[in-house]
């Protein structure tokens, strides 16, 4: 079983008030610390304990940050308005290690995207890990996931649970010989934890099936076991493929959020290996992002205002034609596309070309 890995245990909260924010954080790491325990004893680890909340506005949102400092839960404020949320304060949130989504709402697009632009650079100016921490969401208000940045709560409370499960489906693939066969025996386990935790906290679980990388529990790798490297012709059927039997096997009365692949640069060892070796560009993640949730994602990228609006622009545009939630986050940092650079729990990855 431990190849299968709770990656999330999000708690929704409803608190829009400084002192039920506070209530809130109690009671939900009181909470999910049980969740993480009774896990631990069915042999489930958990990599994270996250609370969100139903879009704090800023000045609400900075005076948290007191109470967040002593948590051990990820924290994020919820869907913000860009033009409500100054770069200042995006840096003094995330800088305490708050999660800011941004919501696009019909803004014009350009004036978003510079916007976004500010904030973003303003960020990773201070530390480039900060920017890790804020996420540009195209979708509706109402849209929920336990997936950080973009995430945030529509003021039901209620848990939701991610996996971390590449591996795990590769060694079920190659034991089983096919990969239909292996999902349907994966999500069979990916339900009954939920099912287990669901009984344990006696309030609604749901579930976002996305298939997300951590390091070497790669999505690329999975990509190359099953032919369809991402560095060549037919990656996005194969990731097409890959989304097809998400949805056939995930519980839909269950299911949140994105429900698809995810490629976050950064966060996936292959991928940063084939940045290295300058056989990825920014701009190949919007071509993912045509079958790939949030496509561009943790794309490490030169400090350079226009290129960055522009590739903002472009997720923008992929929203109008793809009509699917999408996301975007970009860390850019000084220096040049080969040079690796200082990002924390995520390591050295290197700066990619856009």
């Amino acid at each position: 079983m431990e190849d299968l890995v709770v990656r999330a245990v999000t708690y929704f909260s409803s608190a829009r008030r400084l002192d039920d924010a506070y209530n809130e954080l109690v009671k939900a790491e009181a909470l999910l610390n049980s969740v993480e325990k009774y896990l631990s004893e069915q042999g489930y680890s958990v990599f994270t304990k996250r609370l969100s909340f139903p879009g704090l506005n800023p000045q609400l949102a900075e005076k948290i940050v007191e109470y967040s400092a002593s948590s051990s839960l990820i924290v994020s404020v919820g869907y913000q308005r860009i033009g409500a949320l100054s770069p200042e304060t995006a840096v003094y949130l995330t800088g305490n290690g708050l999660y800011v989504p941004i919501l696009y709402s019909g803004e014009n697009p350009l004036e978003f995207a510079e916007k976004a632009c500010k904030i973003i650079s303003k960020a990773a100016e201070q530390n480039p890990v900060n920017a890790t921490r804020i996420a540009l969401g195209f979708h509706s208000r109402d849209f929920t996931t336990p997936y950080y940045p973009d995430s945030s709560s529509t003021s039901r409370v209620r848990i939701a649970l991610a996996f971390l499960y590449p591996k795990a489906l590769i060694n079920e693939m190659v034991k089983l010989g096919d990969i239909q066969a292996a999902f349907e025996k994966m999500f069979a386990r990916i339900h009954h934890v939920t099912n287990l935790v669901e009984k344990h906290v006696g309030i609604p679980v749901k579930i976002d099936y996305s298939l997300s990388p951590w390091m070497e529990n790669s999505v690329a790798e999975l990509f190359e076991k099953l032919g369809y490297s991402l560095l060549q012709p037919g990656s996005n059927y194969g990731i097409g493929l890959i989304n097809k039997l998400i949805r056939k096997y995930m519980d839909k009365e269950k299911a949140v959020g994105f429900n698809e692949v995810m490629l976050p640069y950064a966060e996936d060892s292959l991928l940063i290996k084939y940045g290295s070796e300058k056989l990825l560009k920014a701009r190949d993640f919007l071509r993912f992002a045509s079958t790939c949730v949030a496509g561009v994602d943790m794309v490490v990228i030169p400090n350079e205002k226009q290129n960055l609006e522009k590739l903002i622009l472009d997720t923008y545009s992929l929203r109008l034609v793809k009509k699917k939630p999408l996301a975007f986050r970009a860390i850019p940092v000084p220096g040049s596309p080969g040079e690796s650079v200082e990002l924390g729990k995520f390591g050295r990855p290197v700066i990619l070309e856009y």
